[in-house]
């Protein structure tokens, strides 16, 4: 729909994560305002009416982007081959929500901190590797 093209797999990955959460954030707003004004509901934001209009919101979405990029061919997506230390910066964040969830269940159940703990260190040496470019 916006014709990004020729573009690398981590900006194609950055575009689709940064138009998904304002897609959300600005159809949300939009339902919350409209929906009421319509006199359609009163819960705007409750489960049939947001999944009702995000799903419309989707189609025509979907309907311009079909209308508009007949023409082009499907897009070829080239994953690049990671040396050790950007697979491990890949895999390691996975961990963090197992980390986050067992972290809270050992301190709501009278337990340790030590899973939140490295979770943490884990976040904070991430990001000073990442700012360090190692």
């Amino acid at each position: 729909m916006l014709k990004i093209r020729e573009v690398g797999f981590w900006e194609y990955l950055v575009y689709t994560v940064g138009l998904s959460i304002s897609f959300i954030m600005f159809a949300g707003l939009a339902v919350n305002w409209i929906l009421p004004w319509l006199n359609i509901t009163d819960k705007p934001l409750s489960l049939y009416p947001i999944l009702t209009c995000f799903n419309l919101f989707l189609l025509v979405f979907w309907l311009v982007a079909f209308i508009r990029n007949q023409d082009l061919k499907p897009l070829e997506v080239k994953y690049s081959k990671l040396d050790l230390l950007n697979r491990i910066f890949f895999i390691v964040p996975m961990s963090f929500p197992v980390l986050s969830i067992l972290g809270a269940f050992l301190l709501n159940n009278h337990g340790t901190n030590i899973l939140t703990m490295i979770m943490l260190g884990g976040i904070g040496d991430g990001f000073y590797l990442q700012l360090m470019q190692i």
